[in-house]
């Protein structure tokens, strides 16, 4: 049972390959949805991502998973330019947004006694810790110091999605890059990408 939790351990903190389909039940990767013969919806999303404390740092970098995150989606439609045929395409629309999960993880405070010189039981209180407290209650130790100061930790998490509207065509038009150069730079580019 151990070596088990510890192999499941081991595989959340693998690298996840960034180019993939998603799953069905909403796992992160790239999707698609036809809307025309020569017009699809492509989709990308980031897994969870684990995101800086700092708001500065944390925009910085979801500003790089977007550009990220479009530019899979992106590759994907050059993959669908390639299967169905098309040498050229066109985004005509473009969103990309950000989902952020901010959890404070609270640490329980020390028991009394074990606080230094303040709350019972303290170096101040020494009785408490040779005689016990009052009758019938626990011994000082089982109670938490009302004097401490609470302590946490921010746990900062987040997802990134690109959502693009994608036009193709066979021959060139106004607006309309080279499917095939343009998916060539993004595969040398993003081949062995991975999330941490």
């Amino acid at each position: 049972m151990i070596a088990v939790s510890l192999l499941a351990g081991c595989a959340e903190r693998m690298p996840q390959t960034a180019m993939v389909a998603a799953s069905p039940d909403g796992g992160y990767g790239y999707s698609e949805l036809r809307l025309a013969s020569d017009q699809y919806d492509v989709h990308y999303t980031s897994p969870e991502l684990s995101l800086p404390e700092d708001e500065g740092a944390r925009g910085r970098r979801l500003d790089a998973e977007k550009a990220r995150a479009f530019d899979l989606a992106l590759w994907r439609s050059c993959q669908i330019a390639a299967a169905q045929g098309f040498s050229y395409l066109k985004v005509e629309q473009d969103h990309r947004d950000a989902s952020v999960d901010v959890t404070r993880e609270y640490a329980p405070p020390p028991a009394l006694g074990l606080s230094g010189f303040y709350g019972l039981g303290g170096a101040m209180y020494g009785p408490w810790g040779f005689y016990g407290g009052p009758p019938n209650l626990a011994p000082f130790w089982f109670y938490q110091d009302p004097f401490a100061v609470q302590q946490y930790s921010l746990r900062v998490t987040g997802r990134v999605t690109s959502s693009l509207k994608v036009d193709f065509s066979q021959v060139p038009a106004p607006g309309f890059e080279d499917a095939a150069a343009l998916g060539k730079r993004l595969s040398q580019q993003y081949a062995g990408a991975t999330y941490p």
